[in-house]
């Protein structure tokens, strides 16, 4: 993953003696003059009063819960106290399903965008430095603020997958039941998915005085009017959706159901604002409180402060893996470059007198006050060269939990993770009333401060790297390891229903194949299987899905194949011989015309593929089969022991061109062809050599690659009762 610079806050306050900042220095000297002022004379009285007004100066000074001081924190509090009763859920008072937008109480039209994910840590360099580069253009394209919002939401379509497999009447009733449970362990703790949003903003004023002295009083440097405010709108939703729709994202306006979908996502009942937390009920779910009146939901929110130097692209995908449901919002806010540049160089003059000071004083700790100085001039650097612009960036992060010790266990992980990634942040303590607006798309942030950072450093939270998605029907091919998320693929709704396997002896390949015949019995209806089975280990699978559907035959020069049964198994009469190539073409081949006249949903799977693609009629057959089976409802699976057997001939990368997935087991060689014909990174060429075979652990890897769907590293595992039916095979590997 490439790492991008990301300088410190460059801001520093004055220190008088290198050491103390003018409030510090109240700090220490107000209970001092008080106690001098009220405590009468009398050397024993005066000198114990002193006594006790330096300990409180000291503990006044020393002292910081969540990161801030006691007379900080009272000021925030009076504050808190004012502005908690003027904050209510967002009044949504008109919504256009055609147009997209939002009207909401406070006279502002909002707009949302979303935006397909998609999977940082599988791309090449050069991939993940485009998408750098279009993020950023989009950062600097724009003249006004972003909010981006990385929301988790409850994966609804993980209860409905479970739901339609537990309502189909299929046999064997222990496969269901088994798969069934594992099912449910794999979705009991990831019961969410993330979206991302970019939501934007126009002020709708009125006419007249008001409009001018809404205006006037803050908001947006233009006066919309009604009719300009909805054009304005328009072009900056047609602006980021021309920006972002490049590459692997997709970015479409959110209209129709959907918009109502997103209001109601974000849209919540007045919140109950307390010094920490925030809770609320789910909207439209008001009726449903706990007894005693308990809300339904806590949040609690925390503000970024500081980077390290250096961090690698999409590292906000990190904070959304933690255990729990958690929110990221950032919000970018373009500055006028020229007085960067003269707010940059007065910093610069500031910290070149505060470390001279400290030299002065003696001190030798100027490291932390050089390194910000370095990073003034680096981003002053790039803004006179005009290589980048500036922009005011914050980040926070939400944590939800049903219980307030939920949400207090989700906070402490994000905590933890933080630390990890050396990342500074703090509690926004007697602020929730503010972070309430912030983190919403219905009001404007209103912080007026924040980091000041180039565009390709805010470009380095590239937002819209997530989790992988995951259809309501078809089979559960693995778990993600990032996120422990189950990864479902319904191969029937991709335009092209074929796949490959590869891998080396050993690797787990055929163990997966056979994992998926027995999970797409019971995931699809009407189906049949097909196997064509060179090393005479498929039969068993075939049987146990039924005595009466299961037929095994012989493949022979002059027999004459049957295709009654909702599952055949095709075997050689003895492996290993060399006649087998072409009875096995002529049987393929057989396949194909058979198949091309059944509309039934059918997945032909042929085990040792390289057989046939290693010779020129077998090419031809598999070829032909793979880019018509298609408009047949029919599934191909390929399983080959390395994908140079692909690779190496003409025909057989036009079997790969017409396959939307690959799925890559341990290989032991990786050909250079290989690498160019799947423009593999480093980084995935050598997790081919390490992915887990399931014989040094408790489950198999691979790479799955599916077009537009999925590209990440699975973990294959079995339920004791798979695992039972095909250790019966034999040979398996």
């Amino acid at each position: 993953m490439i790492r991008f610079r990301i300088p410190r806050d460059p801001r520093v306050a004055t220190k008088f003696f290198a050491q103390f900042t003018a409030r510090d220095l109240v700090r220490l000297g107000v209970s001092l003059i008080v106690a001098y002022i009220a405590i009468p004379g009398g050397t024993v009285v005066q000198t114990t009063g002193f006594i006790v007004a330096a300990a409180v100066s000291a503990g006044w000074y020393l002292w910081r819960p969540y990161g801030n001081a006691v007379d900080v924190h009272a000021v925030n509090a009076v504050r808190w106290y004012v502005g908690k009763t003027r904050v209510d859920g967002p009044d949504v008072v008109a919504e256009s399903r055609s147009a997209g937008d939002v009207i909401t109480s406070g006279s502002y039209l909002t707009a949302f965008i979303e935006v397909s994910p998609t999977n940082l840590s599988m791309k090449t360099e050069a991939e993940q430095a485009a998408l750098h580069s279009i993020y950023q253009e989009l950062l600097e394209t724009v003249s006004y603020p972003v909010k981006v919002h990385s929301r988790q939401e409850i994966a609804s379509e993980q209860t409905e997958y479970g739901r339609n497999i537990a309502e189909k009447d299929v046999e064997p009733e222990p496969l269901k039941e088994s798969y069934l449970d594992y099912w449910k362990r794999v979705c009991s703790d990831q019961p969410t998915t993330t979206r991302h949003y970019v939501s934007l903003r126009v002020p709708r004023q009125q006419d007249g005085a008001s409009g001018w002295l809404a205006s006037f009083l803050g908001g947006d440097d233009i006066d919309y009017r009604s009719d300009n405010a909805k054009a304005e709108l328009d072009r900056r939703c047609r602006e980021v959706v021309s920006c972002l729709n490049a590459a692997d994202m997709d970015a479409e306006r959110v209209t129709g159901s959907r918009l109502t979908d997103v209001v109601h996502l974000f849209e919540e009942d007045t919140p109950d604002v307390s010094p920490r937390f925030t809770s609320t009920t789910e909207y439209g779910d008001s009726a449903s409180r706990r007894p005693g009146g308990a809300p339904d939901a806590w949040r609690q929110t925390f503000q970024l402060t500081e980077f390290p130097r250096s961090q690698r692209l999409g590292w906000p995908t990190e904070l959304l893996s933690v255990d729990g449901r958690v929110e990221v919002t950032q919000v970018v806010r373009p500055e006028n470059s020229a007085k960067a540049t003269k707010q940059l160089t007065r910093t610069i003059e500031k910290l070149s007198a505060e470390i001279d000071s400290w030299l002065r004083a003696g001190h030798l700790g100027t490291n932390d006050l050089e390194a910000k100085q370095d990073d003034a001039d680096w981003i002053l650097g790039r803004l006179t060269d005009r290589e980048d612009k500036a922009f005011t960036y914050r980040c926070y992060v939400t944590v939800h939990g049903r219980t307030v010790e939920e949400c207090r266990q989700t906070a402490s992980q994000l905590q933890n993770v933080l630390d990890t990634m050396q990342v500074g942040y703090e509690e926004p303590v007697f602020q929730t009333h503010n972070v309430f607006k912030a983190v919403s798309p219905f009001y404007p942030d209103p912080h007026t401060d924040g980091h000041l950072l180039p565009g390709t450093a805010v470009a380095a939270g590239f937002p819209f790297s997530t989790q992988v998605p995951q259809d309501t029907s078809g089979v559960l091919f693995g778990e993600d390891p990032s996120s422990g998320r189950p990864i479902v693929l319904d191969r029937f709704t991709w335009s092209s229903h074929s796949l490959a396997r590869m891998g080396m002896v050993g690797s787990g390949k055929s163990y997966a194949a056979k994992l998926e015949l027995l999970r797409s019995w019971l995931a699809y209806d009407d189906l049949q299987v097909i196997v064509v089975d060179p090393k005479r280990e498929y039969g068993d699978v075939v049987r146990t899905l039924g005595d009466s559907r299961g037929c095994i035959q012989t493949v022979s020069e002059d027999t004459d194949y049957r295709f009654d049964h909702d599952t055949i198994c095709f075997q050689v009469e003895k492996r290993g011989q060399s006649e087998d190539i072409d009875r096995l073409t002529d049987l393929v081949a057989e396949i194909y015309e058979e198949t091309s006249q059944d509309q039934r949903k059918t997945i032909v799977l042929i085990d040792e593929a390289r057989l046939l693609l290693n010779d020129e009629q077998g090419r031809e057959v598999l070829n032909r089969f793979v880019l018509e089976a298609r408009d047949t409802r029919t599934a191909v699976t390929l399983v080959t022991q390395n994908a140079s057997h692909f690779t190496h001939s003409r025909e057989g990368r036009e079997i790969l061109d017409n396959m939307p997935a690959k799925l890559f087991m341990r290989h032991d060689r990786v050909p250079d062809s290989v690498v160019q014909y799947f423009d593999l990174s480093q980084r995935e060429k050598q997790e081919l050599f390490k992915l887990r075979t399931g014989t040094d652990a408790e489950y198999s890897e691979c790479l799955a690659q599916v077009s537009d769907r999925v590209d990440t590293t699975a973990r294959v595992r079995a339920t004791e009762a798979e695992h039972t039916i095909i250790k019966a095979a034999d040979g398996g590997d």
